[in-house]
C-alpha cells in the first residue's frame, strides 16, 4: 500500500507539510548520465541542508547537538538495517523527555526506535521505505517518505486523526490505479478497505472526544490535606478537626456536582438526525461506556479513596450521598457495557452496509433480525417498543443509504448508467425492501407462537415508511425513463411544424438530466404542498379522479408528520433551537408557534377542502393527535410567558442597585449592571413587536366585504395607538394603562370580527351556496321513467325545494344581524332615551322581517316566537350599547340615504350609509344569482340527458362514447293497424317537458323580492323626484318615467338571459328526434304481414298447395327467423333520451 502511495504521489512530507518534488525542465537536447547524476546530487544536497535547518528550528537544538545525540544512541544499528536491501521498512525518531529509575524527569533527547517498546510522549519523526531496494545517496529522495506525529501534551490521538483526515484518506480517494483490486466488477475489496479506514478514523475521533470529556476528580485545592491522609498517624487528628472535615466535605460535594452533571447529561433525550444509521447508536454507547469506566477508575484512585475513607471513618453524612452516586454510576456503566456487547453482535454486519449490494444485504437481514429479537428479549434497555423501533429505523436508514450508494455507484449521475443496469439496480433495491419486510413478519409470526413472551408490536409505518417511499421514488424514476424512451422518437421526427415541440421536449430532457437525482434519497414530501395540488384538481368540475382516496393518502402522511413533530418537541423542549440574537424566552415561544403553524396549516386545509376525510377512523385518530400536540404547544407557550412575567417583576430589583460595585477579591471597581435587565429589555421588544403583529393579523382577518363597514372599529384601534406615536415615551409611567387600552380595543375588534365572520361564512355564504346547488328535479341516474312519472318527480322535487329555499328568509335576517352586531360593539356610551329605543326597535323589526319581501307572520305562526325572541335580544343589545351619533344616520326608512346631498345623481359610496347600502345590495344581488344558478343547473341537467350530440365520434373524459348515455324517458310502441305508433308521441313529450320547465321556473313564486330592493327602488324614485324639482319639471312626469315597479322574483329568474337560453334549447330539443323516430317506426313495417293477413286464411291457402315436408319445414323456419329478428330489435331501442 505504501509503495502504491509513493509511486502515485512522489512527494516529500516534512513536518506535516507536503513539499512537491521539483519537476525537472524538459530539455530538448539529450543529457548524459553523468550530468543527470550531478544534477540529482545537487538537489539532494540542497534538500539535506533545508531539512537540517528545519529540524534544528523545530527542535530548538543546533545541528551539532542533534548529531551528538544520534551518535551516542545505542540503537545505531537501526540505521544500517533501514538502509540495507530488504531491511526494515521504517525508522522512527522520538524527541521527548524520559523518566529515570528514581522517578526524576530527564531532559528531552532524540531517540532512535522501531516504535515497538517505547511510549510516545513527545514528537515522532517517521521515515518509511516504499521498496525493498538498498538506499543510496542517489535514490533516497525517491524511495523514502517522511511524516511527523506530535504526541506531546496527550495530543497523539488528535495527531493521528489529522494524519488520516488530511493526508491518507485524500490520497487514497484520488488514487486511480489499484492494480488487480480495481479490475473486479464493483471493486468490493477497495470499498471494504475504505470502510475499514473510515471506521478506524471514527473510532479514533470517538476516543479523542471521550478523552476530552473525561472527568478529573482533582485534589489540588486540598493537596496538602489529602497528602496528610496517606499517613495513618495523621488520620485521627484530621477526623477530629472540624475545619479539615468541612474542607473534605466541600471537596466531595464538588466532585458530586461534576458527577451529577455527567449523569444528567447522559439521561437527557438525544438529538439525532433523521437519517443516521445504527453505527451512531453503537458509537454513542461505546463512548458512554468509556466515560463511565474512566469515571469509575478516577473514583478508585488513591487520593479519592483516601478522602472517602476519612469521611467514612468520621461517619459524615455526605457518605450516603456518595454511595448513591456510586450506585448510579455503576448501573449506568453496566447498562452501557451490556448495550455495547449486544450492539457489537450487529457490528460485523452494520459496518459493511453502506457499500454492500442489496443482494448481499438480503442475505444478512435474517441474522440481523434474529440478533435484534435476542436483544429485545434479554436487554434491560432495549426492552420497550419505542427504543427497538428507533433501532429498526436506524437500520432502515442504513439500508436506504446502501441502496443510494449502490444505485449511483461508478457514475457521477444516474443518467450516465445504461438503462438495463439502472433498471436491474432499482429492482434489487425494491426486492431488498420486500425481503426486509418479509423477514420482519416471519420473526413476528414466530414470536406469536409463544403468546406469553415479548412480541414485535412495533409500528410498521414508522419502520418501513421511509423505505417504501424511497422505492416508490425509484419506480417513478423508471417511469420517467420509460416516458423518455417512448418519446425519444421525437428527436428523429422531420415533420414540418413540429420543430417547436421537439425543441421543447429536448429542453425538458436536458433540464431533467442536469439534476443528479441522488435526491432519490429520502425526499420529504411536504403535506401542505400536496394539499395545494389536490385543491387545484378539486376546482376542476370535469375532473373524474378519486380525490377522497388521494386525501386519505395525504392524511396518513400528515399523521406521520404529527408523530415527527411530537418526537421533535420531546427532544428539543428543554433547549430548543432559537434564532440568532433572540432571547431565550422569546426564542422558545417563537419555536413553539413555528411547530404549531406546521401542524395547523394542513389541518385547516383538511377542514375546508375535505372535511369528510376527518370523519373517517384514521381522520378521527389524526384529529385527536393534533389536538393533543396543539394543547401541549399552547401550554408550553403560556408557561414560558408567565415565567417571563414573573421574571420581569423580580428583575426590576436590579434597576435599584448601585451603578458601581467593588470586587471583594480584587478591590477593583466594576460596573454593577445585571445582564438579565438587558435580556428582559430585548424580550419586551419582542412582546411589543408581537402586539403590532397581532393588530395587523386582526385587521387582515376582516372579510373583504366588511372592510368598509369595519372602518369604525379599526379607527378605534388606531386611536388607541395614537398616544404611542406622539405623547408616550419610554420614561412615561402610564405605559401599562396604554397597553391595557390597546389590548381592550384589539380584543373588541377580534370579537366583532369573529362574530361577523362566523355569521357571514356559516349562516349566509353557505346558505347561498346551498341554494345555488339545490336540485329542482331529481333525475334518475341508471334508469328511465315515463313522462307521467317524470312530471310527478319534477312536481314533488319543486315542492320540496320551495320549502328548502325558504331559508332565504334567514339569509337577509343574518345580513342585517351583521350590521347590528357591529352596532352592538359601539361602546362609546349607553343611551336609554325612549325616543332612541323606539327608533331602534322599529328599525330592527322592519329590517329583520321585511327585507326579504316576506309577509310579516301572524301571531299564530310557529316561527313568530323565535323571531320575536331574537328581535327582543337584538333590541336589548341595541338599547344598552348603541351610539346615537352613528346609528342616527343609518335610517332604514330613508333607505340609507346618502349624506352627499349635493351630488346630482347616484351615491358617493364613501359615506357610512352608502357602505351599508352597498353591502346589503351586494347580498341581495347574490340571492338572485343563487336562484338563477339553481334554476339554470337543473335545466342544463335535463338538457344534457335529452340533447343529441353533435358528433357521434365524440368521447367524454372517461374515454367512453356518448352512446353509453342512459336514456331519460321511457316510451312504448303500440300497434294501431295498419301502423306502428309511439306512445306518448313526440308532441306529447314536448308538451310534458314544457310543463316541467314551467314548474321549475315557478319554484320561486312563493318568495317575494327583498324589501331592500323595494327600498332601493323607492330611494331611486326620490332621487328622480328631487332632480325633477331642481330642474323645474313636473314631478308626476318624472315618476311615470322612472317609477316602474320591481318584477317578482320568479319573473326575474325566468327572464334572465342564461335561463332563457337554456329554455329555448329545451323547447326545440325534440325536433331533432323526429327523423330518427320516424325511421325507427318505419323499420317495423316489414312485419306488417303479421297483422294485415288472417293467420287461418294464410295457413289454409298454404295447405291447399299440398306442400311436402321440406316446404313446410322451410316455411316454419321463415317465421322462426322473423320472430327472432323481431325480438332482437323491436322490444328495446335507445334513441338518446328515449327508451322503448
Amino acid at each position: 500500500m505504501w509503495s502504491k502511495l509513493a509511486h502515485s504521489y512522489p512527494v516529500d512530507l516534512f513536518f506535516g507539510c507536503l513539499i512537491p518534488k521539483e519537476t525537472r525542465p524538459v530539455r530538448i537536447s539529450p543529457v548524459s548520465k553523468a550530468e543527470a547524476k550531478r544534477e540529482r546530487q545537487k538537489q539532494w544536497r540542497q534538500m539535506r541542508e533545508e531539512r537540517r535547518s528545519t529540524l534544528s528550528q523545530v527542535t530548538g537544538l543546533d545541528v551539532s547537538q542533534i548529531t551528538e545525540m544520534l551518535l551516542s544512541e545505542e540503537r545505531w544499528d537501526a540505521f544500517e538495517e533501514f538502509f540495507q536491501a530488504g531491511g526494515s521498512r521504517r525508522l522512527l525518531f522520538f524527541y521527548q523527555a524520559s523518566t529515570s529509575s528514581e522517578g526524576t524527569t530527564m531532559p528531552a533527547k532524540l531517540l532512535i526506535t522501531h516504535g515497538s517498546h517505547e511510549c510516545l510522549r513527545g514528537v515522532c519523526y517517521i521515515f518509511l521505505r516504499v521498496t525493498e531496494k538498498a538506499l543510496t545517496v542517489a535514490n533516497i529522495a525517491n524511495e523514502v517518505v517522511f511524516q511527523q506525529l506530535d504526541g506531546s501534551g496527550g495530543n497523539l490521538v488528535q495527531s493521528l486523526v489529522d494524519y488520516f483526515e488530511k493526508l491518507v484518506i485524500p490520497l487514497l480517494e484520488n488514487m486511480d490505479d489499484w492494480g488487480t483490486l480495481g479490475k473486479t466488477g464493483q471493486s468490493s475489496d477497495v470499498d471494504e478497505f475504505f470502510v475499514g479506514v473510515r471506521r478506524y478514523l471514527e473510532a479514533m475521533n470517538s476516543a479523542r472526544v471521550n478523552m476530552d470529556d473525561k472527568i478529573d476528580l482533582s485534589t489540588e485545592e486540598e493537596s496538602n490535606l489529602v497528602a496528610q491522609l496517606s499517613n495513618p498517624n495523621e488520620l485521627p487528628n484530621i477526623v477530629n478537626s472540624f475545619e479539615s472535615m468541612e474542607r473534605l466535605n466541600r471537596l466531595v460535594q464538588k466532585w458530586g456536582n461534576e458527577i451529577e452533571k455527567l449523569l444528567n447529561q447522559s439521561e437527557q433525550i438525544r438529538r439525532e438526525s433523521d437519517d443516521i444509521g445504527p453505527s451512531v447508536e453503537l458509537a454513542y454507547w461505546r463512548g458512554r461506556m468509556i466515560r463511565f469506566a474512566n469515571l469509575i477508575d478516577e473514583m478508585r484512585t488513591p487520593p479519592v479513596q483516601a478522602v472517602i475513607m476519612a469521611l467514612q471513618y468520621a461517619r459524615a453524612r455526605i457518605i450516603k450521598y456518595w454511595r448513591q452516586l456510586d450506585n448510579r454510576i455503576t448501573e449506568a456503566a453496566n447498562e452501557a457495557k451490556d448495550n455495547v456487547k449486544y450492539l457489537s453482535t450487529l457490528d460485523n454486519f452494520l459496518g459493511s452496509f453502506s457499500n454492500a449490494t442489496p443482494s448481499k444485504l438480503g442475505q444478512q437481514i435474517p441474522v440481523i433480525l434474529n440478533a435484534i429479537r435476542m436483544i429485545y428479549c434479554i436487554s434491560q434497555h432495549y426492552n420497550t417498543s419505542e427504543r427497538v423501533t428507533s433501532l429498526f429505523v436506524k437500520i432502515t436508514n442504513q439500508l436506504i443509504g446502501a441502496c443510494r450508494h449502490y444505485v449511483s455507484h461508478g457514475v457521477s449521475r444516474i443518467w450516465d448508467l445504461p438503462r438495463s443496469v439502472l433498471s436491474a439496480r432499482i429492482n434489487e433495491c425494491t426486492q431488498l425492501n420486500r425481503d426486509y419486510q418479509e423477514h420482519f413478519h416471519r420473526v413476528r409470526r414466530k414470536l406469536m407462537e409463544n403468546p406469553s413472551g415479548k412480541q414485535f408490536d412495533f409500528s410498521e409505518t414508522y419502520i418501513f415508511g421511509k423505505f417504501d417511499i424511497y422505492c416508490s421514488q425509484l419506480k417513478n424514476l423508471l417511469n420517467i425513463l420509460d416516458l423518455m424512451d417512448r418519446f425519444g422518437a421525437l428527436n428523429d421526427l422531420k415533420l414540418e411544424g413540429v420543430e417547436s415541440i421537439v425543441a421543447r421536449y429536448k429542453t425538458l430532457c436536458d433540464n431533467l438530466k442536469k439534476h443528479n437525482f441522488d435526491s432519490t434519497e429520502q425526499m420529504k414530501k411536504d403535506v401542505e404542498r400536496r394539499l395545494n395540488i389536490l385543491s387545484k384538481f378539486r376546482k376542476l368540475e370535469f375532473c373524474q379522479m378519486d380525490l377522497d382516496a388521494k386525501y386519505a393518502i395525504v392524511l396518513r402522511a400528515f399523521s406521520t408528520e404529527l408523530n415527527n413533530i411530537g418526537h421533535l418537541y420531546e427532544q428539543q423542549k428543554v433547549d430548543p433551537p432559537i434564532a440568532r440574537n433572540m432571547t431565550p424566552i422569546a426564542g422558545k415561544i417563537y419555536w413553539a408557534r413555528h411547530l404549531f403553524y406546521q401542524i395547523d396549516t394542513p389541518m385547516q386545509h383538511f377542514k375546508h377542502s375535505c372535511p369528510d376525510t376527518l370523519l373517517t377512523p384514521d381522520g378521527q385518530k389524526c384529529v385527536k393527535q393534533f389536538n393533543k400536540i396543539a394543547n401541549v404547544l399552547v401550554h408550553y407557550e403560556l408557561i414560558h410567558h408567565q415565567a417571563w412575567c414573573r421574571a420581569m417583576e423580580e428583575g426590576l430589583v436590579g434597576l435599584s442597585a448601585s451603578l458601581l460595585i467593588r470586587s471583594p477579591q480584587t478591590e477593583k471597581l466594576l460596573v454593577n449592571f445585571d445582564v438579565e435587565i438587558w435580556q428582559m429589555t430585548c424580550e419586551a421588544r419582542y412582546i411589543l413587536k408581537e402586539l403590532i403583529a397581532e393588530i395587523e393579523e386582526s385587521e387582515a382577518e376582516i372579510p373583504t366585504l366588511l372592510i368598509p363597514l369595519f372602518k369604525t372599529f379599526t379607527d378605534r384601534v388606531q386611536h388607541a395607538l395614537s398616544p404611542g406615536l406622539s405623547i408616550l415615551t419610554w420614561s412615561t409611567t402610564s405605559v401599562e394603562e396604554y397597553m391595557t387600552k390597546v389590548r381592550d380595543e384589539l380584543d373588541a375588534l377580534r370579537l366583532i370580527t369573529k362574530r361577523a365572520s362566523d355569521i357571514l361564512q356559516c349562516r349566509i355564504d353557505e346558505v347561498l351556496d346551498e341554494m345555488a346547488h339545490t336540485s329542482l328535479c331529481d333525475l334518475p341516474e341508471n334508469g328511465q321513467v315515463t313522462l307521467a312519472a317524470f312530471l310527478k318527480i319534477t312536481e314533488d322535487t319543486v315542492y320540496t325545494a320551495t320549502k328548502h329555499l325558504a331559508r332565504l328568509i334567514l339569509v337577509h335576517n343574518l345580513c342585517y344581524e351583521i350590521c347590528q352586531a357591529m352596532a352592538d360593539s359601539c361602546l362609546f356610551e349607553t343611551v336609554k332615551g325612549s325616543e332612541v329605543e323606539t327608533t331602534v326597535s322599529e328599525l330592527s323589526v322592519f329590517i329583520c322581517l321585511s327585507i326579504l319581501g316576506v309577509p310579516r307572520p301572524e301571531p299564530s305562526d310557529s316561527k313568530s316566537n323565535s323571531v320575536e325572541r331574537a328581535l327582543n335580544e337584538l333590541i336589548e343589545l341595541i338599547k344598552n350599547h348603541m351610539d346615537p351619533n352613528q346609528t342616527g344616520r343609518l335610517s332604514t326608512e330613508e333607505g340609507y340615504e346618502c349624506l352627499q346631498h349635493e351630488r346630482r345623481r347616484g351615491r358617493c359610496l364613501e359615506c357610512q350609509p352608502c357602505q351599508f347600502f352597498s353591502f346589503l345590495n351586494t347580498y341581495a344581488q347574490r340571492n338572485t344569482e343563487a336562484l338563477v344558478l339553481c334554476t339554470k343547473r337543473t335545466l342544463e341537467a335535463i338538457k344534457s340527458r335529452m340533447q343529441i350530440n353533435a358528433s357521434k365520434y365524440k368521447r367524454d373524459w372517461s374515454g367512453q362514447e356518448e352512446q353509453s348515455r342512459v336514456p331519460l324517458l321511457e316510451v312504448s310502441l303500440n300497434l294501431a293497424i295498419p301502423n306502428v305508433v309511439m306512445q306518448p308521441s313526440l308532441e306529447e313529450i314536448q308538451t310534458g317537458l314544457q310543463k316541467a320547465i314551467n314548474l321549475i321556473l315557478r319554484t320561486s313564486e312563493g318568495i317575494k323580492v327583498w324589501d331592500h330592493m323595494i327600498l332601493s327602488q323607492m330611494q331611486h324614485q326620490k332621487e328622480l323626484d328631487r332632480m325633477a324639482e331642481q330642474q323645474g319639471e313636473d314631478t308626476m312626469r318624472a315618476q311615470n318615467a322612472g317609477g316602474s315597479p320591481i318584477k317578482p322574483l320568479h319573473r326575474q329568474i325566468s327572464e334572465h338571459k342564461d335561463v332563457i337560453k337554456v329554455v329555448l334549447q329545451l323547447n326545440n330539443i325534440l325536433n331533432g328526434f323526429k327523423e330518427e323516430v320516424g325511421a325507427f317506426l318505419k323499420s317495423r313495417s316489414k312485419y306488417s304481414d303479421l297483422w294485415n293477413t288472417d293467420p287461418q286464411t294464410c295457413v289454409s291457402e298454404f295447405m291447399k298447395t299440398k306442400p311436402i315436408l321440406s316446404e313446410i319445414n322451410a316455411q316454419m323456419k321463415h317465421y322462426l327467423v322473423s320472430y327472432q329478428s323481431r325480438n332482437m330489435s323491436a322490444y328495446s331501442s335507445n334513441t338518446w333520451c328515449l327508451s322503448s
